[in-house]
């Protein structure tokens, strides 16, 4: 019985009055309110926002059910270069940090660095890397080959006992 219902419906948005309808407005809601990352306040405000959308469509009974989610708030973030001197001065270095990982402590975190290309030269230098800042400096062959690098160097890093991961 559903089955003639839905083939309407596929009809109107495929082929009749709203084809692209779908399309436009998630086009627009995305314009409107950006990222969306929990916890944030474009989350909240796009919640609303949808909320506003469905009663002026004339929907009833719409409610938001809260619920519990961890997030990641971006803090204050610096690098200074100690060693060696440029110009006889530290080196402030331009730098952002990625969620998902053990905040630095708030005395910071000075240590040794150490340079590798990738996962294999970390794998086979892991005996250096107790103690140590590890530096990803893979060549750049597109961003799908950085994702893996922020999504999981800083585990790797810590499993081998170093103390923070820059890419």
């Amino acid at each position: 019985a559903l089955l003639p219902q839905l083939h309407r419906i596929i009809e109107y948005a495929t082929k009749g009055p709203g084809q692209g309808r779908a399309y436009r407005r998630a086009a627009e809601f995305a314009d409107r309110y950006g990222h969306r990352i929990s916890g944030s306040e474009n989350l909240e405000r796009s919640i609303d926002g949808f909320r506003e959308i469905l009663e002026a469509q004339g929907l009833e009974d719409i409610h938001h059910e809260p619920a519990n989610i961890s997030h990641w708030v971006r803090n204050d973030e610096s690098a200074t270069l100690l060693e060696p001197l440029i110009g006889g001065v530290k080196k402030q270095l331009p730098m952002k940090s990625f969620g998902m990982s053990k905040p630095t402590p708030p005395e910071g975190i000075e240590a040794e660095v150490l340079v590798v290309k990738d996962w294999e030269e970390l794998v086979q230098r892991q005996s250096e890397v107790p103690g140590k800042i590890v530096v990803f400096a893979f060549p750049w062959e597109g961003y799908a080959i950085g994702v893996k690098y922020r999504g999981n160097s800083h585990k790797a890093v810590a499993r081998f006992g170093g103390v923070a991961s820059l890419i």
